[in-house]
């Protein structure tokens, strides 16, 4: 609410739970009710784009959206995650050349993904379940594992995985 006030927007951000049965619907009264914008994040990233109108080229490619703008009774849909990760690296290190190590492969991982191989950088996936991660380097044409199979070198790692914690002890390389 703040960053409205101190730009004097008239709006507020509101926190809703949506289940992925409930899409449909929600779609439909957004629509009715005058939202302008909503955030997606999990487990609705890549289940809601078949609800949607327009979406960016991107994030067609990458099958993920995280942000949606409501203009003339359609959804615009695009994704954020991965040059906003990455513009962030960036002002640290480039990434071109160096190996990056992602665990997780889901939306916001997708977007990591591509905006990280499309900058150059050497693709290393990791995901709680091998198959999920194997798709998505396919994809990318990079290399998948497990998280149990993080490799002994890096330059960058990010974690896109609700399922684990990073201890910094363990991960020195985190910016």
């Amino acid at each position: 609410m703040l960053f409205f006030k101190k730009r004097n927007v008239n709006a507020v951000y509101v926190k809703m739970s949506v289940h992925p049965e409930e899409l449909a619907e929600f779609i439909s009264l957004a629509k009715l009710s005058g939202i302008k914008g909503v955030s997606v994040t999990i487990p609705l990233k890549e289940k809601i784009l078949p609800f949607l109108d327009q979406l960016e080229i991107s994030t067609k490619e990458i099958g993920a959206t995280n942000t949606l703008s409501f203009k003339n009774e359609s959804i615009h849909a695009i994704n954020t995650d991965g040059f906003g990760t990455l513009n962030a690296i960036e002002k640290r290190m480039t990434v071109k050349g160096k190996t990056v190590v992602l665990l997780g492969a889901g939306g916001a991982a997708r977007s990591i993904a591509f905006e990280a191989k499309s900058r150059g950088a050497k693709l290393f996936i990791l995901n709680r379940t091998l198959d999920r991660a194997r798709q998505l380097a396919e994809e990318l044409k990079c290399q998948a594992g497990t998280l149990d199979e993080i490799p002994t070198s890096y330059d960058i790692l990010i974690n896109c995985s609700p399922e684990i914690s990073i201890d910094p002890k363990k991960f020195s390389q985190i910016l």
